[in-house]
Formats: structure tokens, C-alpha cells, sequence
């Protein structure tokens, strides 16, 4: 099955590749841009997990609210 995501960044790199045949020179530039989303393409994982993880650690360090008899926090 095709991952949609996958499509839409390989029809975005297409489209960076053809308007760079418009542009003398223009295939270097686009080359780079390409190779840049796809880098951010395959760093998200990465980046989703670091950010997990981090909030998982700040949310254990936090001490948890007493509460008094009647239900009021301290």
C-alpha cells in the first residue's frame, strides 16, 4: 500500500526538480532543497521521540498536588 506521505514529498520533490529546469543551474539548488525534505522527512521519527521522551521526564519530576480533607488544594 502507498503511504500517502510519501507520495506528497515524492510529488513535492518533482515539482522542486521541475522548476528548476526553468533556472539555469537551477539543478544543484534543487538537489540540495531535495535532499533537505528529504532529511526532515526522515528525522520527524526521530524528533517525535526525543519530544516524548522529554515530556515523559519533566512530567515524573513534577510533585503531585495534596489535597486536605475537604477536597481544597494545598
Amino acid at each position: 500500500m502507498v503511504n500517502l506521505a510519501h507520495t506528497a514529498i515524492g510529488l513535492l520533490i518533482i515539482g522542486i526538480f521541475a522548476v528548476s529546469l526553468l533556472n539555469p543551474g537551477g539543478t544543484m539548488v534543487a538537489l540540495v532543497i531535495a535532499l533537505l525534505v528529504i532529511g526532515a522527512m526522515l528525522l520527524v521519527p526521530f524528533v517525535q521521540e526525543y519530544v516524548l521522551s522529554v515530556n515523559k521526564g519533566k512530567a515524573a519530576r513534577k510533585t503531585p498536588s495534596t489535597s486536605d480533607a475537604n477536597g481544597e488544594k494545598k
